[in-house]
């Protein structure tokens, strides 16, 4: 598939020690592109009937809108990478990949792209470091998809879900957790009950479960990499004041976000 750096892509990317109680999932599935790096530690991952193992030292490549466990050892120090792609349905028809270095000769390559992403992250953002962290990312991408693409194959889009595919993009564009079903009834043509069936078929959730999601994504990025403080986190993610925002977070994870970001977990 052909990118360029026109397109819209949202990356997520930063090592972290995995605490079991907020990592571990089951059933789990969200709108991400993952490539997950074991530092040390382990991680059990059940994907499509199959269970992994993945060891210090080892790769795997996880596409979005596929229902996975995931457990990982106490303690386990995770490098992440993470980001949505233009088309959430591009991936359909993937599968998720593990990679061993024996049988994978561009692993050096890949190890020092991810390792050069990090670091660019990590620079105070000026222009020219955000020009830099683009042409990285998308030369970390293109070797990404090159061995997603080997290692998968694609199926074809039909007609319903080019339709859930343009909803996902008006989703993807609103602040706040409200899904506004007049626009994405304008989108399909369909009523509210048939979109509800149509994201359950294809993605496994519904429309809101979608969003929360979304934004669940957006806040921890912000909380891991910034220093925002709560009460404009907020507002900014379209909550009506900070103990709405407190209480949906620890709905989720069973802490308040100020010790998320702390990680007094």
């Amino acid at each position: 598939m052909a990118i360029s750096h026109s397109d819209q892509l949202s990356m997520i990317a930063y090592c972290r020690r995995v605490n079991t109680r907020v990592g571990n999932a089951v059933n789990h599935c969200d709108g991400l592109c993952c490539a997950w790096y074991v530092e040390s530690g382990q991680l059990t991952l059940r994907v499509e009937q199959q269970t992994w193992s993945v060891g210090p030292g080892q790769w795997v490549f996880l596409t979005p809108f596929q229902r996975r466990d995931q457990i990982f050892r106490e303690g386990t120090v995770l490098r992440s990478l993470r980001f949505q792609f233009p088309d959430p349905l591009y991936w359909r028809g993937f599968h998720p990949v593990r990679v061993e270095s024996s049988s994978w000769s561009d692993r050096a390559r890949f190890d020092e792209l991810s390792q050069k992403v990090l670091q660019e992250l990590a620079k105070p953002l000026t222009w020219e470091a955000w020009a830099a962290r683009q042409e990285c990312f998308f030369s970390w991408l293109k070797a990404w998809l090159g061995v997603m693409e080997d290692r998968s194959s694609q199926g074809s889009l039909a007609s319903g879900e080019r339709s859930v595919g343009l909803m996902l993009h008006a989703l993807g564009g609103l602040k706040g957790l409200q899904v506004d079903y007049q626009e994405l009834t304008r989108l399909s043509g369909w009523s509210r009950s048939q979109i509800d069936r149509q994201f359950r078929q294809l993605l496994g959730m519904t429309p809101r479960k979608w969003l929360e999601q979304r934004v669940w994504r957006d806040v921890e990025y912000a909380l891991l990499t910034t220093s925002e403080p709560l009460k404009s986190l907020a507002y900014r993610f379209g909550f009506t004041d900070p103990a709405h925002f407190t209480h949906w977070f620890k709905a989720r994870t069973g802490i308040a976000p100020g010790q998320y970001r702390e990680g007094k977990v």
